[in-house]
């Protein structure tokens, strides 16, 4: 195809790009930097906001901790109880802040401290609805157990055309107390070494105290012991595991915690000179202090008495009383002082002994008798919490009354003869002179103006109980009597005609016990006598009602509960007739027989006249021998002299002419009405009446007796001293609450 024509391909125009001008180009180069540079911007902006926050959250933290050091420093000066404490917490939390380096650069820091309560249990009584909300409540001069901080400050802001921020830090510590524990110990006057009963009693055992001061013996107080040293001293191991309730038992065991006097006393005389429980200046023993222990160590080894550390809550009493604590090494480490140890040590030697009151009952020439005075359980020192108990000692009195010419422990004592007629009295008494016990009520609870903190101590004092009966002086002065159990009876009188019995009394009185209850308030080291005056209660009247009971015991007996009158009438018949020696036959005209029974009435009658009389001379002084023989006049009425025809032994008519009346059956019925004859005011018998009025007057003397002669040993029997060893309120844990 030659002749065709070639056609050649398309091709494709392209029109030249205009070129761009120079300021086209420079507008695309700004456009693209503004986006990375917002870009920029907003991520710093975060930054700065960020590290602001940051800020504010570093002050913050550092305000709380400004806020919590204020309130835990100054919640630690605190002391429950005692109002005076607030202030120097206050001040405390105050001197906190300004040492702290992130408020001095705050500015404007706005404080309020507050010492006050913090209950969540109970409603606030705040009136800022910031201490309301947080259980809050401040106290003004009521003592606090809480310290409340606020902090609020005005923190600049990091970023220039930020607003201020207002920050604000609130902190709430409260003191949580440690458990408070003391040792104290109540003991009777009557043990005080410087009175006249333990003295004499140590002396009877060796033990002579005599030679030394009030003030040596008062030294031993202030040397300081705890019971952990001394038992480690003993050798008594502890394990590890020790409860209160497994020490308890430990103490108590017999081969454990029973241990000499003497090994007691020397194992806290070598712990002592061993510097004891912290000494302070001026507390170490002296010369004379260490020679008047180690001459009683000497007379203990003599006398050996036994001693039982501990108690169980009803067994048997020891040295210390059951302890009551929730940490039995807490309890371990009370300071007991070396004073406490050994008056206890002393009281166990002298158990269950008894001295002679130096004088002897002589009551108006009737009553004759003895007393015997002694300690039958030593005091315990008490150990240990709110309602820990320590017990005092337990002083008996025997008193034996007797009517005798001699004294009650010769032949025939306890009757006076007085031929006809006599009068036979044997009265023993026990006293429970002094038992007691204290109780600790509260401790670290209230403090004295000088901020040392006080105990609260309860004392019961059961004093002059008294009991009559079948009583030994063995009895009286064992563990295992006491007045308050129902006695034996015994007979305490009778009285004999001709050697019948008339009348006796034979029964048991129990006297009720005399109890005094008072309330101490004592620091540690300090010491009261309750009641501060002296007991009003004193034996005399004890003695007065126990007279009035055991009268009144006599009052209700009838000359018929002896062997009766009837054998006494008889035989004061028959005695008389055998003397006037003529036939009493009855008849109506048989004069003779009339005759003899009437002389031998009359004799009679003034037998039993002379008999009282005999009596009345022999154990009654002058000043009541009148009104008694005015009773005896009473009892024989005009019954002499008297005819009538009817009358059952020697009746006749007024001119004594026949017929005549009246049997040697009917005298004795007679002369028996006679000893049977009643008051017609106080219905009482009057052969008992003299009895009674006989008896009254002694024993209305006994009372006052004995206390005079109990006041002449320098005791003072109503008190009891009631002395708080040491007293220890526990290390208190600051606790922050909010």
């Amino acid at each position: 195809m030659s002749g065709s024509k070639k056609t050649e391909p398309c091709a494709m125009r392209i029109s030249p790009r205009p070129a761009r001008t120079g300021n086209a180009h420079h507008g695309y180069q700004r456009g693209s930097v503004l986006l990375p540079a917002a870009a920029s911007i907003l991520v710093g902006l975060v930054l700065l906001g960020t590290a602001h926050l940051a800020y504010l959250f570093y002050m913050k933290r550092e305000l709380q901790n400004a806020a919590d050091m204020a309130a835990l420093s100054g919640v630690q000066m605190l002391r429950p109880a005692w109002p005076g404490n607030c202030a120097a917490a206050i001040e405390t939390a105050q001197a906190t802040l300004a040492a702290q380096p992130a408020l001095q650069n705050a500015s404007e820091v706005e404080t309020d401290i507050a010492c006050g309560v913090w209950d969540p249990t109970a409603p606030a009584t705040a009136v800022d609805p910031a201490q309301q909300a947080l259980h809050f409540s401040p106290t003004d001069n009521a003592p606090g157990q809480a310290i409340y901080v606020s902090l609020r400050s005005n923190i600049p802001a990091f970023v220039p055309l930020m607003q201020t921020a207002a920050l604000q830090a609130k902190a709430i510590a409260r003191l949580e107390p440690g458990e408070p524990l003391a040792a104290f110990s109540v003991s009777p006057q009557l043990l005080a070494l410087d009175d006249g009963l333990l003295t004499n009693l140590l002396a009877s055992i060796g033990a002579d105290l005599r030679g030394t001061t009030v003030a040596d013996r008062n030294g031993l107080a202030n040397v300081m012991l705890t019971p952990a040293g001394l038992l480690q001293t003993l050798g008594v191991d502890l394990p590890a595991d020790l409860t209160v309730a497994s020490l308890n038992e430990l103490l108590a065991l017999d081969s454990v915690a029973r241990v000499g006097g003497a090994e007691l006393l020397r194992a806290a005389l070598e712990l002592a000179r061993n510097g004891g429980s912290n000494p302070a200046p001026g507390t170490e023993l002296t010369t004379v202090q260490l020679s008047l222990l180690e001459s009683l160590i000497d007379a203990l080894v003599v006398a050996d008495p036994v001693i039982q550390l501990g108690s169980l809550a009803n067994g048997p009493r020891g040295l210390f009383a059951h302890i009551n604590a929730d940490d039995p090494n807490a309890a371990l480490n009370t300071r007991i002082s070396l004073g406490s140890i050994v008056d206890s040590v002393l009281a166990f030697a002298t158990r269950e002994r008894a001295i002679d009151v130096p004088a002897e009952l002589n009551l108006l020439g009737v009553l004759r008798g003895s007393v015997k005075i002694g300690i039958v359980e030593p005091p315990s020192i008490g150990i240990g919490g709110a309602g820990t108990t320590a017990y005092g000692a337990q002083i008996r009195a025997f008193v034996e009354l007797c009517a005798s010419l001699g004294n009650c422990s010769t032949t025939g004592g306890g009757m006076v003869p007085a031929g006809l007629l006599d009068l036979g009295v044997h009265i023993p008494i026990g006293l429970e002179l002094v038992t007691g016990h204290g109780t600790l009520d509260s401790l670290c609870e209230e403090y004295d103006e000088q901020g040392q903190a006080l105990a609260r101590i309860t004392v019961q004092a059961s004093l002059a109980n008294a009991c009559i009966g079948n009583i030994s002086a063995s009895d009286a002065f064992s563990t295992s009597f006491s007045c308050r159990t129902p006695l034996d009876s015994k007979e305490l009188l009778r009285l004999r005609l001709l050697g019948h019995n008339l009348l006796s009394l034979n029964t048991s009185i129990s006297g009720i016990a005399l109890e005094d209850v008072s309330t101490v308030t004592l620091a540690a080291g300090e010491t009261a006598d309750v009641p501060a005056n002296g007991n009003a209660l004193a034996i005399g009247t004890t003695l007065a009602s126990l007279t009035d009971e055991l009268l009144s015991s006599l009052a209700g007996k009838t000359p018929a509960n002896g062997s009766g009158t009837r054998p006494g009438a008889q035989q004061i018949w028959n005695e008389t007739l055998a003397a006037e020696n003529c036939n009493p036959a009855s008849g109506p005209f048989n004069g003779q027989g009339f005759a003899c029974r009437k002389a031998v009435e009359a004799k009679a009658l003034r037998k039993i006249e002379t008999g009282f009389n005999g009596l009345i001379g022999n154990i009654v002084d002058n000043l009541l021998r009148l009104d008694l023989l005015n009773l005896v006049g009473d009892l024989l009425g005009d019954l002499l002299g008297v005819l009538l025809p009817t009358d059952t032994c020697a009746g006749a008519t007024l001119s004594g002419l026949p017929p005549y009346a009246g049997t040697a059956s009917g005298c004795v019925d007679k002369l028996n009405s006679v000893l049977q004859k009643t008051n017609s005011q106080t219905g009482v018998p009057l052969l008992l009446q003299i009895v009674l009025d006989i008896l009254r007057a002694p024993l209305d003397a006994l009372g006052q007796t004995l206390s005079n002669l109990l006041a002449n040993l320098g005791i003072n029997l109503g008190q009891v001293r009631t002395e708080l060893i040491s007293l220890e309120c526990g290390r208190p844990r600051a606790q922050l609450v909010h």
